[in-house]
């Protein structure tokens, strides 16, 4: 990863740093000076002894060193960033917006200071979620991103503090929704992994390693860590006949194996007898109720009582292989219906 994604040092912030130090070493002594130099005068002049005038003097002057010392310094933390607003460039048209990275560093003393223009450098974690409409049904997705603020351009991060968490989590969902538009909800639910590598190549680094950087994260001076999903669901209603049609997957195949094993054919024969109806829907039926009954679930079939019995007081009459057979199949089915109960 860009190492301007991981290090936010000072050395990345372009100002003037060396005026600022030449006015931190020079102006404070001369502040201090001056001030106790018009102290001692003022003293003197109304007639105050010149001797006891010296101390107040010397002490003002010592007071307005400290002071423009401690105006001319900005000390900040590991992971903080601090921007200032310059009011004499203010006045003059220049730029009046100045960063300060992490660490200890001279500024102008005329430069204006707040506590709500202290940035924290380091990751925050934000989550972001909504419906996604896919060729044939709904599904909700559910993940987060992670960002921090670019030390490069802090100002602008100050300023889009508010509302930046909302329009990525807009503009992530909305990428969602043209990318997915055309998938089938089952392809969805299985390919987690695909998305995220998807939002990892137009919004973190491409496959060749180069970094991407959004307009958004230019907007609002931030950099873009990462982007996960982290849980993909469909609406109940889908998720219920996605299952039916797994179930009846299953259920077709088995009723093949079992044919096919009680016959000893193999599929592509199977198909021949089917085709020329030596293999009938009846058959298929009684068999396929027959593997239902066996595996006790019996969930959505409407048998009659006489069906059930006839169904399952046959299995006992069938030869081993037969038997065997049909259990191996119905447990295929059960084994299918648990896991759905699971989830």
């Amino acid at each position: 990863m860009n190492n301007q994604r991981l290090d936010q040092t000072d050395h990345m912030v372009g100002r003037d740093k060396s005026s600022r130090a030449a006015v931190a070493l020079i102006l404070p002594p001369i502040v201090g000076m001056v001030s106790g130099t018009l102290t001692w005068l003022l003293l003197a002049g109304i007639s105050v002894w010149t001797w006891l005038a010296v101390t107040p003097g010397v002490l003002i002057g010592l007071l307005a060193f400290a002071k423009t010392l401690e105006r001319a310094i900005i000390n900040n933390d590991t992971v903080e960033g601090f921007v200032t607003v310059d009011a004499l460039n203010s006045l003059t048209g220049g730029e009046k917006l100045v960063t300060y990275g992490p660490g200890v560093h001279f500024c102008f003393p005329w430069e204006q200071r707040s506590a709500k223009n202290v940035v924290y450098l380091g990751t925050s974690d934000e989550e972001f979620k909504g419906p996604i409409q896919c060729k044939d049904g709904l599904v909700n997705i559910k993940g987060s991103f992670r960002l921090r603020a670019n030390i490069c351009d802090l100002p602008a991060f100050i300023s889009g503090l508010g509302s930046m968490a909302g329009d990525f989590s807009s503009l992530f969902i909305a990428d969602l929704v043209n990318h997915l538009s055309k998938k089938e909800v089952r392809w969805v639910l299985k390919n987690v992994k695909d998305l995220n590598d998807f939002l990892k190549r137009k919004y973190i680094e491409e496959v060749d390693g180069t970094m991407v950087t959004s307009d958004l994260e230019k907007r609002y001076g931030i950099l873009l860590e990462d982007v996960t999903i982290s849980e993909i669901t469909a609406d109940k209603e889908l998720t219920e006949t996605i299952g039916v049609q797994a179930e009846m997957k299953i259920i077709a195949a088995a009723v093949i194996n079992f044919i096919c094993t009680t016959r000893g054919i193999n599929r592509k024969e199977y198909k021949k007898l089917v085709a020329t109806g030596d293999i009938t829907k009846e058959e298929q039926g009684v068999i396929r109720d027959r593997i239902m009954a066996a595996s006790g679930n019996l969930q959505g079939m409407r048998l009659g009582q006489e069906t059930y019995v006839i169904d399952i007081r046959g299995l006992d009459k069938i030869d081993p292989e037969l038997a065997k057979a049909v259990t191996s199949a119905a447990q295929l089915y059960a084994a299918h219906q648990n896991t759905r109960s699971r989830k």
